[in-house]
């Protein structure tokens, strides 16, 4: 079953599939033991080829249309659940101003960055194997079979890192900026609620963020803190969403106490604690 605010799989699985059509016929063909250096420059200057950024920026416009639809339905659906959803509601399909319109743009170029780079990152991997066995003493017909061996690989986790990744990170980019829009400045984080978790998110699922204090999980857990602070989304993989909270009377409706993310630490806040802090 689809939650809200989760990005529907089909919308992964058809960028996954764009992703493939668009990298695959771009594939330099020739290679051979006398040319690997020559083919792998050749590989990474895909990414520079302005019809290859526009076809790029084709995708990532694709992606972020479906992923646009499905977070303004969310509002939608969630608006409906709230005494204050009428406010939402007026301004849902407005995106070409505000803080929703800055975002659409801002993910249209970074995910049209992020898809071109592709090949060039790919290159660059490639490149750091080549010369480690070359100086391991390998033969040149040695590195071909290591291109031969590893390109596959390499291009298929990349396109499953970034069709997995792009989806939520945008998608929470979109609720953060209507969360802005509709000066609502918080969101409780919701994990994907399966097996494959992370242990740091785990610990943060249910738990109320406000958007201009996001935590680092990895620090919550004791874990190093490499990946920053961030909102749902915001790391390789995460399938987290950030559900916008419209009202303090819907978070307090069932509960007496909530849990908080503040000051680097989760804590048990009243209603009217909350109230102070959200001051």
């Amino acid at each position: 079953m689809i939650k809200l605010f989760e990005v529907p799989h089909r919308t992964e699985i058809a960028y996954r599939q764009k992703l493939y059509k668009l990298i695959n016929p771009e594939i330099p063909t020739g290679l051979t033991f006398r040319n690997i250096d020559q083919w792998l420059d050749s590989l990474a200057s895909i990414s520079s080829n302005p019809e290859f950024i526009e076809s790029s920026n084709s995708v990532a416009r694709n992606m972020i249309i479906d992923v646009n639809l499905w977070n303004t339905f969310s509002w939608r659906e969630l608006s409906h659940k709230s005494h204050v959803g009428a406010r939402v509601r007026r301004s849902l399909h407005e995106t070409k101003k505000g803080a929703i319109g800055e975002a659409i743009q801002k993910e249209l170029e970074e995910t049209t960055g992020i898809i071109s780079s592709i090949p060039e990152k790919i290159s660059n991997r490639l490149k750091k194997e080549i010369d480690y066995a070359r100086q391991e003493g390998a033969t040149e017909q040695g590195c071909l079979n290591i291109i031969r061996a590893r390109f596959s690989s390499l291009i298929h986790s990349r396109i499953q890192l970034v069709s997995r990744t792009d989806p939520q990170r945008v998608s929470s980019s979109f609720t953060k900026a209507r969360s802005e829009d509709f000066k609502l400045n918080c969101f409780i984080w919701t994990t994907a609620g399966d097996t494959s978790v992370r242990y740091a998110h785990e610990k943060m699922n249910g738990v109320v963020v406000f958007w201009n204090n996001l935590p680092s999980p990895e620090i919550l857990v004791g874990m190093p803190g490499g990946l920053g602070h961030y909102a749902p989304g915001g790391c390789p993989n995460c399938r987290c969403i950030a559900w916008p909270v419209l009202s303090v009377m819907d978070l307090f409706s069932d509960e007496t106490r909530v849990k908080v993310y503040v000051n680097e630490s989760i804590t048990r806040l009243t209603k009217q604690q909350f109230l102070e802090l959200a001051a």
